[in-house]
């Protein structure tokens, strides 16, 4: 069988038990990788697999390997082993409280992408010394208020351009962020949909076109998600936009009047 046809039977789901493990002890590296990363792989395969230099890195990402596995990987000498088990999801809490204090910045970035990362993890992460891990935290859906708004005022404008963005981000890391010396970071602002009305207000008059533009643009996604007016309906939305939009609902007084003089077609 040619290294090819090898390759890709290690990494094809339906290939079976026998022939995967017949694979694991391929003489090249690249076959043995392909089963380690096979989710249909056994997990007594995997074990085995784990002890291979060259396929272990592989088995420290695969969800399926077993957790006292996982927990000798994350203590690996190479820094992308225990990335590996850093991102895993099968990773046991414990050890991943242990690699967030890990001495590899890509480690620890791993662990904020961890689907089961926790809100403290995050939270003390959101300190971290390397500036990826900070951009990571910056940009987590589910980072605390209190990282994105310590996160707001980085030293690195790629952090805050990530804080700028981000949809969970606290309305008044949002407004302080609005008067940010990067443009690039007010824009991000300008096009949030998390970005306070009255801000919103004040960037689509700022005399920089990206941010009048951003503004105006988002100030119209609100007011059509959240009053019931039709994108295709300028003038209710232009009639909206001079008026507290972002304090009114559907049934207020001021919608029922605008649509009334500009119905949705």
């Amino acid at each position: 069988m040619t290294l090819r046809r090898r390759v890709n039977a290690a990494k094809n789901l339906r290939t079976t038990p026998a022939v995967l493990a017949a694979l694991a002890e391929d003489e090249d590296d690249i076959v043995r990788r392909g089963v380690a990363q096979n989710l249909s792989t056994p997990t007594d395969v995997l074990v085995v697999l784990a002890d291979d230099e060259a396929a272990r890195r592989v088995v420290a990402l695969n969800p399926n390997t077993p957790v006292d596995v996982l927990v000798v990987l994350a203590t690996a000498t190479s820094s992308s082993v225990r990335y590996g088990a850093a991102v895993n999801p099968s990773i046991p809490p414990d050890v991943l409280v242990v690699l967030s204090a890990d001495e590899g910045w890509s480690v620890r970035r791993a662990v904020v992408r961890n689907p089961n990362v926790t809100v403290d993890l995050l939270l003390r992460l959101s300190a971290d010394e390397s500036e990826d891990v900070r951009l990571e935290v910056a940009e987590h859906p589910n980072a605390p208020a209190e990282a994105l708004a310590t996160l707001g005022a980085d030293g690195d404008q790629r952090v805050r351009l990530r804080v700028a963005s981000n949809p969970v981000t606290p309305a008044v890391a949002l407004v302080t962020l609005a008067g940010d010396e990067k443009l690039s970071v007010r824009e991000a602002v300008a096009r949030n949909q998390a970005t306070p009305g009255e801000t919103l207000v004040m960037l689509a008059a700022d005399e920089q076109e990206a941010l009048r533009t951003g503004a105006r643009e988002t100030i119209t996604a609100r007011i059509c998600g959240t009053l019931g007016v039709d994108e295709s309906n300028a003038d209710a939305i232009d009639l909206l936009r001079d008026q507290a939009w972002w304090e009114m609902t559907s049934d207020d007084p001021g919608v029922v009047v605008t649509l009334a003089l500009a119905p949705n077609a």
